[in-house]
Formats: structure tokens, sequence, C-alpha cells
């Protein structure tokens, strides 16, 4: 019994990480006044679409943020939690300890849609890059954080190292704060199982 509550736990975080993860990169793609005749940003808008959509007629955008999008992704990755639970047979124990699983979970996913988009960036470098509509999307999300730390990183030989000492920071911050929140969390929401 428990190999099959562990298969559906792996295929309830895999489908519902996976598609928080395409409601965050849309919303932040949105933010960020993505172009919406790039072919990526098409794609997402299309996945995402059918479940955002209806929630704008409730949620309107405000300020160019879409509040249909950040409540599917709060309300989806708490979902997660309560279904991880009742698979466990269990209730959750603590509401404080669910919402700062939640916010853990989802900044872990902003973190690492963040650092995708880097290394991509950083692959892309490699060779002639025939995906410059793609690269453009990318700059859109990691450029202002790769700028502020470009005034005070000097470029060593000509050389940029903003992207590896922002992969370091981002790292340093999930050992440091993020994971440790994250399993605090988890720890209230489910006990000490």
């Amino acid at each position: 019994m428990t190999m099959i509550i562990a298969i559906f736990s792996f295929l309830v975080n895999i489908l519902v990480d996976g598609y928080v993860f395409i409601l965050v990169a849309r919303t932040a793609l949105l933010w960020r006044h993505a172009e919406r005749i790039n072919p990526l940003m098409q794609l997402i808008t299309k996945l995402t679409n059918p479940v955002v959509k209806p929630c704008k007629k409730w949620l309107p955008d405000y300020h160019g943020i879409e509040i249909a999008s950040i409540s599917l992704i709060i309300s989806m990755t708490i979902s997660k939690l309560l279904i991880l639970c009742l698979l466990n047979l269990t209730a959750p124990k603590s509401m404080i300890g669910l919402l700062l699983a939640t916010v853990m979970q989802i900044s872990i996913i902003i973190i690492n849609l963040f650092c995708y988009a880097l290394f991509m960036q950083m692959l892309a470098l490699l060779k002639n890059n025939p995906y410059r509509e793609i690269c453009a999307l990318l700059d859109n999300v990691t450029l202002p954080i790769l700028n502020m730390l470009r005034r005070w990183l000097p470029s060593i030989n000509g050389i940029d190292i903003s992207a590896i000492v922002a992969l370091l920071l981002i790292q340093l911050m999930m050992i440091v704060a993020i994971k440790p929140l994250l399993h605090l969390g988890l720890k209230l929401t489910f006990g000490d199982n």
C-alpha cells in the first residue's frame, strides 16, 4: 500500500509542480512585459489560458500583474499539499505550517525558473544562436537581477561573471533559508513523520 501512495504522491508532485512552474513563467513574463508574439510565450499562454481565462472574470489584472495566475499558483500549491495529506490519511496539523510550506514551495519554483533561464542563456552563448527570440524572453526575466549584480561586480578580463555569482547566491539562499523553512512548514503540516 505504501508503494501505491508513493507513486500517487510522486504523480501529484510532478503534475502540480510542473503546471505551477508554467503558471509562474507566465506571470513573470507578463509582469516583465514579454512580447506575446514570441513562440515560447505563445506556448505558455496556450497551456495556461484554459485555467487562467475563467479566473480572470473574477480576478482582473492589477497594474500589469495577473492576479488570477497568482491565485491559481497559490491555490494549486495548497491543494497539492492537502492531497498529499489525504494520501497519507492525515489532516494538516497546522495551517501556519501549510501556509509556510506553500510559500516556500512557490519560492523554490520561482528560483528554479530563474536558474533554468540563466542556464539556457549560458548555453545559448556557447554557439551560434538560432534561438534569438527565446533568448530575448529569457533576458526579460534574468536581466533585472543580473544588471543589479553587474553594478557591483567588475568583469574579469572582459568576461561577465554575474550569472555565476547569481547562481551561487541563489544556492546559498536555498541552503540557508528556503529549504530549512520548507522543512519546518512540512513538519508543522504533516507532523513529525
